[in-house]
């Protein structure tokens, strides 16, 4: 794997990893302390438990060396949250807010209170460490990603009964933003390290520009939906520093954008009347500033220059696809010989597919609701779940052929298609009756082959026939 393909690779595992803790953590948050975990403080933590436990690992440092260091780490990120969340009036460096929190138990948050913050605080940090110490291959990226689901799907039923028993709503927590944000890195993730081929790939003759650019773009359109998704909290602060720089950058240009407007629309008798009455537009002192820190400010500035960079090289892409389109048709040549039906081949293949919908319901029900009785029943669930993959069995290709190429694109299911086709060998061909123990092991692998981690396989080589 190339250094470049490393770095997307760990910077998807972390949005995987940050998306799913940073959810809990902000419901937990919101739900006892009715306040919001600052993003900006879990993204720090992150970052320093990624870089604290890589030199560790790699430095051969002693034990005691790195737990003072992760200790550090711990009660600074400790501090500034309880600063960020309780005395932001006051100066961070004057350790005045320190004093206070120390000798005026009034102001002091409960005890609970600041156990549940250190225990968030502990779920951030755990991340960063399993980011590290976890290794990048297919089988625990997928593991990653199964772990993910599980736990956002027991936030939501967390949520839900708090809601409904309870009858506590916990609101402002982007979840639904969150779930998209780790879905996008998880799929990144997945595609980055999927098994590759002792080929080396590369772009055909012609299609190496274009092949590049699509890529890049490709990449920077999925970072930059994940980036959204994940940071949408804080972008509601950028929409307020954004009105703040328009206003300021925009109020001396009024007048010289209203006077271009009526010297090309206005005649001059008309200009002078109209000058007098638009004249307090100009005026843009009705808009309140919000109020954003310096520090904010210049993050939040930095991700709105962000997002426009990204936003536009997508246009870049989409109008030079655009061009070569209309070149590829301006180009066309006329053949003469064409058949005059093919453009109704395409309606024909729709209205049968409408046609044949039910009939294929049917079957679908009926193939799930009735269990395996033979190894050949159980092949032949193989062959539909190929089909449906996109490598459906050629004429003239034999059970073990066809497996080899099946495990060929799944390298991770090896073992179930072994069994699978070695039962149907002895049972059709060695005319073996197939035990029950044997079935139900056939059965169980079955049903690991459609587990949602092989999906995005199953897409990507359905799509790429």
């Amino acid at each position: 794997m190339t250094s470049g393909k490393k770095v997307l690779l760990v910077l998807a595992r972390a949005g995987m990893e940050m998306s799913w803790r940073y959810a809990w953590v902000g419901f937990l948050m919101l739900l006892t302390c009715h306040r919001v975990f600052p993003l900006a403080e879990a993204a720090g933590a992150f970052i320093m438990a990624i870089i604290l436990n890589h030199l560790s690992a790699n430095h051969n440092w002693r034990l005691y060396q790195s737990l003072l260091l992760q200790a550090a780490g711990l009660v600074f990120f400790s501090l500034l949250l309880l600063y960020r969340m309780w005395y932001e009036t006051f100066s961070f460096f004057s350790f005045t807010w320190v004093s206070i929190f120390f000798q005026d138990p009034m102001s002091r948050p409960h005890k609970y209170m600041l156990l549940l913050i250190f225990c968030c605080l502990l779920l951030i940090w755990r991340g960063g460490r399993t980011l590290v110490k976890s290794p990048m291959d297919y089988h625990h990226v997928c593991i990653q990603f199964d772990k993910g689901i599980g736990l956002f799907i027991l936030l939501l039923l967390v949520k839900f009964l708090i809601q409904e028993k309870a009858g506590i709503l916990v609101d402002g927590l982007a979840l639904g933003f969150l779930v998209c944000a780790f879905f996008i890195f998880s799929l990144l993730s997945i595609f980055l390290v999927r098994k590759e081929p002792d080929v080396e790939k590369s772009f055909m003759t012609g299609y190496h520009g274009i092949g590049i650019t699509l890529s890049l773009t490709s990449l920077m359109v999925l970072f930059g939906s994940g980036a959204t998704f994940f940071f949408y909290p804080t972008l509601t602060q950028v929409a307020d520093s954004l009105q703040v720089l328009l206003k300021d950058a925009a109020e001396p240009m009024v007048p010289i954008f209203i006077t271009i407007i009526l010297f090309l629309f206005a005649p001059g008798k008309m200009r002078n009347e109209l000058e007098e009455r638009i004249g307090p537009l100009s005026d843009m002192s009705g808009f309140s500033s919000p109020a954003v820190g310096k520090w904010e400010t210049l993050v939040l500035k930095g991700i709105g220059l962000g997002l426009m960079v990204i936003i536009g090289i997508i246009a870049a892409g989409l109008f030079g696809l655009f061009i070569r389109y209309l070149l590829r048709l301006l180009l066309k040549r006329n053949i003469q010989n064409s058949p005059q039906n093919m453009s109704l081949y395409w309606i024909r293949s729709v209205a049968g597919w409408f046609i044949l919908l039910p009939v294929r319901a049917w079957k679908a029900l009926i193939s799930f609701l009735e269990s395996a009785e033979s190894a050949a029943s159980v092949y032949a669930g193989l062959l539909r779940w190929g089909h449906r993959s996109g490598l459906r069995l050629l004429s003239g290709e034999t059970p073990v052929e066809y497996g080899d190429r099946l495990m060929h694109h799944f390298p991770d299911l090896r073992n179930e298609i072994t069994w699978i086709i070695d039962a149907f060998n002895r049972e059709i061909y060695g005319q073996m009756t197939t035990d029950h123990n044997l079935l139900f092991r056939l059965r169980s692998a079955q049903r690991r082959m459609k587990r949602l981690r092989y999906w995005p396989s199953r897409i990507r080589i359905c799509f790429s026939r």
